[in-house]
């Protein structure tokens, strides 16, 4: 094995286990960088797609990376059976059930499992996925069974907490929707339901897992680096300012709606300081800032406080 290729690894995953994902995922890439053959740069570039799709919640980067990690499918093999010997895990296998759940058609999940097919014959997979197309001829909408299997927002009891893996099919769905890829005809309802859910797993991923991760590992009352929080909210900040013309806010309820999924969004730039990131709500919804009452400059109307003076807001 490549010592300097497994130590960065290793760094990596200490960072991962301390919800620094930012500084995660670039130990992968150093690492994928010092990878001594084809089969180890391959195993490098599975690594990073596994962290962007389960962790970080980016699974249009996650299913791009897969893809040039799958051009040299042998020496990839190869090169994870040595991994697997060495540190017991089946990078393999795993790249191939994420793949799926990233995939942009059912022709994409049948191509992808006819390809591990060559090395692991399970005739029952495509089978299952010929069946499912029978079924249900909108692939989003078996993406979208797959995002439930990882959250739940209405039942609690059934939220699996897999944040970053249901953001990740979340945003290949709602990203092809707003580049109006064929099968994703989503329409305004479905896309505002969506957009509400992938806001809410966003938050959770940040505040549920990765901050008390930073917490127990660097003090109870201390936050991650921007960077490092930023890297899970960005790509949601982004899409919500692309469907926001898509929606016919004019409906005062479905206003409501979405301005109460985005509070969300507010607390947690709030925390990390990044309150400058929320131009996209003075652009499209400019009701939703006030003036301090004290410092008149502008805040979001649901600021407990003012981020300019300090001093708590009347409600």
């Amino acid at each position: 094995m490549n010592q300097s290729f497994f130590e960065l690894y290793q760094e990596s995953i200490a960072y991962k286990d301390q919800g620094m994902l930012a500084s995660a995922i670039e130990k992968r890439r150093q690492a994928t960088a010092m990878a001594h053959n084809i089969g180890w740069c391959m195993l490098g570039k599975a690594n990073e797609a596994i962290l962007l799709g389960t962790h970080i919640g980016d699974g249009i980067a996650a299913y791009a990376t897969a893809m040039e990690c799958l051009e040299n499918v042998e020496a990839f093999h190869t090169a994870t059976e040595e991994w697997r010997e060495a540190t017991g895990f089946s990078v393999f296998d795993d790249l191939f059930n994420m793949i799926t759940q990233w995939s942009d058609s059912y022709d994409a999940c049948i191509k992808w499992n006819r390809l591990k097919e060559r090395f692991s014959p399970n005739a029952d997979i495509i089978k299952g996925i010929e069946l499912a197309r029978q079924q249900e001829p909108e692939w989003w909408r078996v993406q979208l069974g797959f995002a439930y299997n990882c959250y739940s927002r209405e039942r609690p009891e059934m939220d699996a907490g897999q944040y970053g893996l249901g953001m990740s099919i979340l945003q290949c769905i709602l990203r092809r929707g707003i580049d109006d890829e064929p099968g994703y005809s989503l329409g305004e309802d479905s896309m505002e339901h969506l957009l509400q859910d992938y806001i809410w797993i966003a938050h959770s991923n940040s505040n549920k897992v990765l901050l008390p991760k930073y917490q127990q590992a660097n003090g109870q009352e201390t936050n991650p680096p921007q960077k490092e929080i930023l890297i899970v909210l960005r790509n949601v900040l982004d899409i919500w300012e692309e469907c926001a013309p898509y929606i016919p806010m004019q409906k005062r309820e479905i206003k409501e709606t979405y301005l109460a999924a985005y509070q969300f969004y507010w607390l947690d730039l709030a925390i990390y300081n990044l309150q400058d990131e929320i131009l996209p709500l003075r652009k499209y919804y400019p009701e939703a800032m006030k003036p301090c009452s004290d410092c008149k400059k502008e805040i979001p109307v649901i600021s407990p406080v003012c981020r300019h003076c300090m001093n708590p807001q009347k409600r």
